[in-house]
C-alpha cells in the first residue's frame, strides 16, 4: 500500500502523539489531550493574515514581555494550526466547501501549549481575544506536503487528496470536524523546505471510542 512520506524535523516541542497507521496518502495519529491557545480574527484569511499570529505570539511573550495575567512566558511549539472560517465538511463525498456565501473572510488560528502545562497551571490571556481550549485525546488523519501554504488552490487540494484516501479506506471523519492546516516553520524558512500538514479529525480505526 505504500508508506506516508511526511518528516517532522522542527526544533521545538510537538504535540504528543502515537502514529497509529500509514498509507501512501497520510498518517493515522492518535494525539494525547492538551491545550491550545486560540484565537477566531473576523477578517482575512488563514493564509495571509497576521492578526492572529501577532496576538497568540503576545500571550507566550515571543515578542518581549508576555501578555498574561502573570507575565510568564510560554515556549513556542509546531504546528501553528489554522482553518478557515466557515468551511464544513460534505458528509457524503469528499469534498469541502467554502464559507457561506462564496466567501473566506476570517479565520481560526491555534498555538499548542507545551505539554507541561494544564488548564489549571497556565496564566489567563490578557488579551480578551485569546482564550484557553482543552482539547482531548482524538485521532488525526495527516497529509504531509511541503513549499509554501499560502493559498487556496494548493491547501483545498491537499484536503481533497486526504478525503479521497479516507473514502477509499473506510475511514470516517468526526461528525463536525473541519479540515485545518498545521504549519510547522517560521515566516524566515525558505518555501522549499517548509513542512506543511492538512489535518482532519477521524473517528477511531478500530471503532473502540477515545
Amino acid at each position: 500500500m505504500g508508506v506516508y512520506f511526511g518528516k517532522l524535523r522542527v526544533g521545538v516541542e510537538l504535540p504528543r502523539y502515537d502514529v497509529v497507521s500509514k498509507s501512501s496518502c497520510y498518517e493515522v495519529r492518535r494525539y494525547h489531550a492538551c491545550v491550545a491557545a486560540e484565537v477566531r480574527v473576523e477578517t482575512g484569511s488563514q493564509f495571509k493574515g497576521s492578526d492572529g499570529f501577532r496576538a497568540l505570539a503576545k500571550y507566550i511573550g515571543a515578542f518581549g514581555t508576555p501578555e498574561n495575567e502573570r507575565r510568564e512566558a510560554i515556549k513556542m511549539t509546531a504546528p501553528v494550526l489554522t482553518q478557515a472560517r466557515g468551511e464544513r465538511i460534505a458528509m457524503t463525498a469528499p469534498v469541502v466547501s467554502g464559507a457561506a456565501g462564496g466567501g473566506s473572510e476570517g479565520y481560526w488560528m491555534q498555538f499548542i501549549m507545551p505539554s507541561k502545562w494544564t488548564m489549571e497551571t497556565l496564566p489567563a490571556p490578557s488579551d480578551e481575544r485569546v482564550r484557553l481550549k482543552p482539547i482531548g485525546p482524538r485521532y488525526v488523519a495527516a497529509l504531509y506536503f511541503s513549499g509554501r501554504a499560502n493559498g487556496d488552490e494548493v491547501v483545498k487540494g491537499m484536503e481533497a487528496k486526504l478525503l479521497e484516501g479516507l473514502r477509499a479506506d473506510g475511514l470516517t471523519v468526526r461528525e463536525g470536524a473541519q479540515p485545518q492546516l498545521a504549519r510547522y516553520n517560521d515566516p524566515f524558512t525558505p518555501g522549499f523546505l517548509r513542512t506543511n500538514e492538512v489535518w482532519v479529525v477521524i473517528n477511531p480505526p478500530d471503532g473502540k471510542g477515545g
